[in-house]
């Protein structure tokens, strides 16, 4: 997943547009494994990837929410918990939009 995201924002920050492969040759500590993932969730990685070099931050929420959909539709497919969105890795808010948790104030 975070291939494909960042085969897209190269081609983002290159102008280009590229056509992502749903098959990718992943390096292993125990060797190489081919990959394969649905081309619905490929091409929306991809694009979230493209459109995170080229969209202004106002509009990236919307970016975010698709990638963190496709995250969460392939980790449900393998039945695995996803223990945060996708995108707080792949595309992590600036320090200054972080949401500041402050605790209960004590009685």
């Amino acid at each position: 997943m975070d291939a494909i995201f960042q085969e897209g924002v190269k081609d983002g920050q290159r102008g280009m547009l590229g056509e992502p492969k749903n098959t990718k040759v992943i390096t292993t500590s125990r060797g190489p494994v081919e990959s394969w993932l649905p081309s619905a969730q490929v091409n929306t990685l991809y694009k979230c990837g493209l459109d995170s070099a080229q969209l202004p931050p106002d509009q990236l929420a919307a970016v975010r929410a698709a990638l963190d959909e496709a995250g969460l539709t392939l980790y449900s497919k393998v039945m695995v918990n996803l223990a945060q969105p996708l995108s707080a890795s792949l595309m992590p808010l600036p320090a200054a939009e972080v949401p500041v948790l402050v605790p209960p104030a004590a009685p």
